[in-house]
């Protein structure tokens, strides 16, 4: 499982960065994006307890990214899309956050349906994840692969598009208990997502 992890993780990563500079080539094909979306999901990964006892939680599916992304026209059926963001959910106090993060990379081909809609499935590896805050709270995971479903609805007068998206990740910690024993907690990351896309 692990060795399949990491061909998916070196593949995602191999095609995200040594694509860009092929699709140069024809510039024509290939455009800019800034993008940016909020996410609903995943579970309870951390929380803020404040004096009166309430408590406010952080998601390992929520609350928003943003990023950028670079599309290439393969021809008029088909599009491929990389993309490139941070995502977090965080929960804030006056003296402090607790906060969950992530670097996510993804390729994601699509199908024109139609002039404005597109359908896609695509790869995602989620890197440098983390729960951190004020609070004593620092918590690694490891880098985790994630599936993503989305369809594309291009804006009526102009060249940017609304995506809506499900994603199918789970997140794992793992603890070293000694050299013989380990601990993985692991932890639902599955979500689904509306973001913006601005073509240049």
């Amino acid at each position: 499982m692990k060795f399949i992890n990491y061909v998916i993780q070196c593949t995602t990563l191999g095609i995200v960065f040594c694509a860009p500079p092929v699709f140069s080539e024809s510039s024509t094909n290939s455009r800019f994006s800034l993008l940016g979306g909020i996410t609903l999901g995943g579970e309870e990964i951390g929380y803020l307890q404040y004096l009166d006892g309430s408590k406010d939680y952080v998601y390992s599916g929520d609350f928003a990214y943003f990023g950028a992304g670079l599309e290439y026209s393969i021809n008029q059926d088909f599009t491929l899309q990389l993309n490139a963001q941070y995502h977090w959910d965080v929960v804030t106090a006056v003296n402090g956050e607790v906060r969950f993060s992530r670097y996510e990379f993804e390729i994601i081909p699509y199908y024109q349906l139609s002039e404005r809609y597109r359908i896609g499935l695509g790869l995602g590896m989620h890197t440098n994840i983390k729960l951190s805050g004020d609070f004593n709270v620092n918590a690694e995971f490891d880098n985790a692969n994630a599936v993503i479903a989305s369809i594309g609805r291009k804006m009526k007068y102009s060249d940017h598009w609304l995506e809506f998206r499900v994603v199918n990740v789970e997140y794992l910690r793992t603890i070293d208990n000694n050299s013989f024993n380990q601990a993985i907690f692991p932890f639902d990351g599955n979500h689904v997502g509306l973001s913006y896309h601005m073509l240049f």
